[in-house]
């Protein structure tokens, strides 16, 4: 017997009904979460409150992505947008730079540790981490200036094309 229980008659699952549902949205269809609500609830004996929306959407984002090529943008307080697929990547980004920071965070914890109650063992064992997430910060941060240098530098090309053929040197 499985220990998962479906909620609706027609067995299908919370992501299964959001996948539906942006399969059939277009770019900058907004979902309120009172809508979403209703349409969750729809079939079950569930009161879903904004929290748990939030946390169901946040499960189905993968399956969303992987098969609707759709992906969504929070509206704070409103509910949710589907984003334009040039806006893939600025969610991309913004999920790119939280990691970064969870991983700043992670070697902040580990480099700020009140060594004097732990053995030595475990105060190696969080030095070897320590290193470990340290150096991926720096690679992750290097990375990200690199990149950014190649965007000015593509900038400042950009530029000089466009004024040499405004002066007609093109």
């Amino acid at each position: 017997m499985s220990k998962f229980k479906a909620f609706r008659e027609n067995g299908k699952s919370d992501s299964q009904i959001l996948v539906e549902l942006i399969g059939d949205s277009k770019p900058d269809d907004v979902f309120t979460y009172e809508h979403l609500a209703n349409l969750l609830e729809s079939g079950t004996d569930r009161t879903l409150g904004r929290d748990k929306i939030t946390s169901i959407v946040s499960q189905a984002k993968k399956p969303i992505l992987q098969e609707t090529k759709r992906a969504l943008i929070n509206i704070r307080g409103v509910g949710y947008r589907v984003a334009e697929a040039r806006e893939h990547r600025l969610v991309s980004k913004k999920h790119k730079n939280k990691a970064l920071n969870q991983m700043r965070i992670s070697r902040d914890t580990l480099k700020y540790i009140n060594v004097d109650e732990m053995s030595q063992e475990e105060q190696a064992r969080c030095s070897e981490e320590l290193v470990h997430n340290g150096k991926l910060v720096n690679i992750l941060s290097g990375h990200e200036s690199r990149i950014a240098e190649h965007h000015e530098a593509i900038q400042q090309i950009k530029d000089v094309l466009v004024d040499a053929k405004n002066r007609g040197k093109l």
